[in-house]
């Protein structure tokens, strides 16, 4: 909506269908293709920004990476928000709710990190959703959502008036306990990364 070439692509043709409908909800214009993350269809060096979200815990990730920095413009960046695997709680909900997660799903670790760093000049990582997993257990104990049933992320995402007073004020407690607290980060629900490609020599 500010001006930005957008290509997206999925693996699904209905989620590209999904994605062209909300782009012309919105009145701009995207280029839409049904491709694999590690079988990216572009020239080397063609974007200036790679963003997903919960998309590469769903690949064969070796492959995914490299296809993104091929990808990436000198000095590119590459945005992620993916899910983190060390929760116990967030591990029992995904017990839980098998029957609505594909096979390939394998949230993130740390070691992740370090194999993103032997490719991209430069990683950063921050996690957030802690306290705010609250949310989630008001879910299962309170309301009697059975993560079976419904998806848990969506459902706030529908929801959102509903949960808007009590994530703001758990977000405050995430953003207080995080910064001073970081390695807390690990058993927060999800992780952004920034991955920088080099600049030319």
């Amino acid at each position: 909506m500010q001006g930005a070439k957008v290509t997206a692509v999925d693996i699904s043709e209905g989620m590209i269908g999904v994605a062209k409908k909300l782009a012309d909800c919105h009145g701009v214009k995207i280029d839409a293709k049904t491709m694999l993350a590690e079988d990216l269809k572009f020239e080397d060096n063609t974007f200036d920004i790679v963003f997903g979200n919960g998309v590469l815990h769903h690949t064969y990730r070796p492959a995914a990476y490299e296809e993104v920095h091929r990808v990436l413009k000198p000095g590119g960046r590459g945005i992620f928000i993916e899910p983190l695997s060390y929760n116990p709680i967030i591990g029992i909900y995904r017990h839980i709710a098998q029957s609505v997660r594909t096979e390939d799903e394998k949230p993130f670790n740390f070691g992740d990190l370090k194999r993103l760093k032997s490719i991209f000049a430069a990683v950063e990582h921050r996690e957030f959703w802690l306290t705010s997993l609250w949310i989630f257990m008001r879910m299962f104990l309170v309301e009697r959502l059975h993560p079976a049933n419904h998806r848990y992320w969506k459902h706030v995402i529908i929801n959102h008036q509903q949960y808007q007073k009590l994530y703001l004020k758990l977000r405050q407690w995430d953003d207080a306990l995080l910064g001073r607290m970081p390695g807390l980060g690990r058993l927060a629900w999800n992780t952004v990364i920034v991955l920088a490609k080099a600049d030319e020599p």
